[in-house]
């Protein structure tokens, strides 16, 4: 389905972040490919800011979900990331009394064959568990943060605008790429048509998230293609996406979640 409008990829004057600094902040440690984020610290980790107003370090995907939330509301009164935690433990039941983690569980297919850990013994229950309730993409779906798991989308950036100065640039670019690959020769016009419609789905803002860096902070893909990262919970920005990858220690994101434009109702494709 064709990608909804892009969001504006600058935040109010008053929420903007403040300074321009490549330089990336340490990263919390995690497990390689484990669900659980675990690491960093609690308030004052940062300088308090709009999304963050208690500067803690272990809240990133409400941060995240907190500037996303104000993007698609400019006109509401702000849900700061400690406001959509309490929000989030009303709608799952969960008594507010600071027993569940704030780091949100990382999608994967099945946490079956998964324990209880400290921090989220309120999601297990002698049933089972309920971990997917508290991914991003589910969280954010359930606090009308809306939007959508797009695994593909930085690939199909890298194809359609990346180094490329042209849309015939990128074109032969990847034709070439399928000759290599063999099999029948491909259609250029074929080719372009798909470029172009990836030029036009492509802008917008995501949330992004690796393993490797145990972080979620939010990403925008202008209409020429250019990339920027903005990580609300430390209120920095990113000018490249080599910045970005720096900071979330892999040259790929483990998880895309492309948020709506403002104006759409919850489940617009």
């Amino acid at each position: 389905p064709t990608a909804p409008t892009a969001l504006a990829p600058t935040a109010p004057s008053a929420l903007a972040p403040t300074a321009l600094a490549p330089t990336a902040p340490t990263a919390l440690a995690s497990p390689e490919a484990s669900p659980f984020f675990t690491g960093g610290a609690g308030a004052g980790t940062f300088p308090p800011n709009a999304y963050n107003p208690c500067g803690r370090g272990d809240n990133c995907g409400f941060t995240s979900m907190s500037y996303a939330s104000h993007l698609q509301n400019p006109t509401a009164p702000l849900r700061d990331a400690d406001e959509l935690y309490r929000q989030l433990l009303a709608q799952l039941g969960i008594p507010d009394d600071g027993s569940l983690s704030r780091q949100l569980v990382f999608p994967q297919q099945s946490y079956d064959a998964l324990r209880s850990r400290p921090g989220y013994e309120p999601l297990f229950t002698e049933d089972g568990n309920r971990l997917s309730e508290y991914t991003l993409p589910n969280a954010a779906r359930t606090l009308g943060v809306n939007g959508r798991e797009v695994k593909a989308a930085f690939e199909d950036w890298q194809i359609a605008f990346d180094r490329h100065s042209s849309i015939e640039d990128a074109v032969a670019a990847r034709v070439e790429v399928l000759e290599h690959r063999g099999g029948r020769a491909p259609d250029p016009a074929a080719v372009r048509r798909w470029i172009e419609k990836q030029r036009r789905d492509l802008p917008g803002t995501y949330i992004v998230g690796t393993h490797a860096s145990a972080h979620y902070m939010t990403l925008t893909i202008d209409q020429n293609g250019r990339i920027t990262g903005f990580d609300p919970q430390n209120h920095k920005p990113y000018l490249d996406e080599e910045s970005i990858q720096l900071r979330m220690k892999n040259e790929k994101f483990d998880l895309m979640f492309k948020v709506d434009a403002a104006g759409l109702s919850p489940g617009a494709p």
